[in-house]
């Protein structure tokens, strides 16, 4: 998952992205406690080499700026954009794995 800073949730309401980091961020922990499911997020301030090394990521923020953050990435291809998933969407990205956030 490649995030931007919440500076680029614009779209958001300041309440509505700290909800959302915080669910992601429970995702993030409960999911890695599983062996065969990872979840791997990147921070454009604290890992901004990471979105140059995928050109898709690099190529989509070139055309999109901010709002194209986050993108989530499954099996090394794009399925969101702009916006976090939903615990729906983390559960069917991950085969099913049932998570209560």
């Amino acid at each position: 998952m490649y995030e931007g800073t919440s500076g680029y949730a614009v779209a958001k309401t300041e309440s509505g992205l700290v909800a959302d980091l915080a669910r992601i961020s429970l995702a993030t922990r409960t999911l890695n406690q599983r062996q065969d499911v990872q979840l791997v997020r990147y921070n454009l301030m604290q890992d901004g080499s990471r979105f140059i090394c995928d050109q898709r990521v690099a190529d989509l923020i070139a055309a999109k700026g901010g709002a194209a953050l986050p993108i989530t990435m499954v099996d090394n291809e794009i399925v969101k954009q702009g916006q976090y998933p939903t615990t729906p969407e983390l559960t069917r990205y991950c085969d099913g794995v049932s998570m209560t956030l």
